[in-house]
C-alpha cells in the first residue's frame, strides 16, 4: 500500500532534480498479495500536485461487486483512468482487457492531435462528445471485436450473477486462509485482503533458506498435478506460495484437497 507522505516527498524530490512527474499509479489489488491503495488519498494528492491518477485494477477492481469487500475499492471512481482485465476475475476468454478514461477529450487528443488522416475522416463534422470510432481512441486502426464477448456475457448473465461469483471467490479464500491459520504446518505470510492468500509450509528446525527450498520443491511437485494452478511470489525477501481464486468453478472441497496435497508432498520430501 502506497504511503502518502513518502510519495509526496518523492514527487517533491524529483521536481527539485529537474524531473517532471506527471502520473500517480494506485493499485486495486496488487498481484502479490491483493492489497489496495487509498484511492481518495491518492486523488487528493494528485490534485494538489496537478498530476494524473491512474489505477491498475487488472483483477482487483471487480471487488466493487462484492457485498462484503466493496469498500476496498472506495474512491476508484476518482481515477482519471482505470485499467481492468475481464479475462481475470470476470471469468471471460483470455485477452479481454481495457482502459477506461474519464476525460473523453484528453483520451481523444492523445491519439488524434487534430490531424488524423484525410481518408478516415467522417463525411460530417463530429464533436468530441459524439465520437464513436474506436480508431480515434487507441493506436491500432484495424482491430478485432473482442468487446462483443463481454457484452454478450454481461447480457446473458447480468450483474447479480457476477456479484455472487465474486463474493463466492472471496469467501473461498477466507475459508482457505482459516484452514492454513489453524494448521501448525502452515504460516500465512501476508494479510488476507480479498481473494489472495500467501502462505508457506513450515517445519520446525529449518532455517529460512531451507524453508524456501522446501516450498519451492512443494510447488514443483504441485505443478506435476495439472489441476493445480497456484503460484509463488516473494515479499520482503520471504519466498511464499500464493493462491488467487478467480475461478467460478472452484468448490470448498478443492481447497481441502490442496491443503492435504501440500502436506502429503511435504511429508514425502526428505528436506
Amino acid at each position: 500500500m502506497i504511503k502518502i507522505p513518502s510519495l509526496k516527498k518523492a514527487i517533491e524530490e524529483d521536481r527539485e532534480k529537474g524531473y517532471h512527474p506527471f502520473c500517480i499509479i494506485g493499485n486495486a489489488g496488487t498481484v502479490n498479495t491483493g492489497a489496495f491503495d487509498d484511492f481518495k488519498a491518492l486523488r487528493k494528492l494528485a490534485d494538489q500536485q496537478d498530476m494524473w491518477l491512474h489505477i491498475d485494477g487488472a483483477f482487483g477492481s471487480w471487488v466493487k461487486l462484492s457485498e462484503t469487500h466493496r469498500h476496498l475499492a472506495d474512491g476508484i471512481e476518482c481515477a482519471d483512468s482505470l485499467a481492468v482485465d475481464l479475462h481475470k476475475w470476470m471469468y471471460m476468454p483470455y485477452g479481454i482487457g481495457c482502459a477506461l478514461v474519464k476525460d473523453r477529450l484528453a483520451h481523444y487528443s492523445t491519439f488524434v492531435y487534430g490531424h488524423d488522416a484525410e481518408y478516415i475522416k467522417s463525411g460530417k463534422e463530429l464533436s468530441v462528445e459524439t465520437l464513436t470510432g474506436a480508431y480515434n481512441l487507441a493506436l491500432p486502426l484495424s482491430r478485432g471485436f473482442p468487446s462483443l464477448k463481454p457484452y454478450m456475457l454481461l447480457r446473458a448473465y447480468g450483474r447479480d450473477k457476477y456479484r455472487r461469483l465474486i463474493q463466492q471467490n472471496i469467501d473461498q479464500i477466507k475459508y482457505l486462509a482459516e484452514k492454513l491459520i489453524n494448521d501448525p504446518c502452515f504460516e500465512v505470510t501476508a494479510p488476507v485482503v480479498s481473494n489472495v492468500v500467501c502462505f508457506r509450509y513450515v517445519r520446525e528446525g529449518l532455517s529460512e533458506s531451507m524453508l524456501d527450498e522446501l516450498n519451492k520443491a512443494i510447488l514443483s511437485e504441485l505443478y506435476e498435478i495439472n489441476m493445480w494452478m497456484i503460484s509463488d511470489t516473494e515479499t520482503k525477501g520471504k519466498y511464499m506460495l500464493r493462491a488467487c481464486c478467480t475461478n467460478h468453478r472452484s468448490r470448498r472441497d478443492d481447497f481441502d484437497y490442496l491443503v492435504n496435497q501440500i502436506i502429503e508432498i511435504a511429508s514425502s520430501l526428505n528436506r
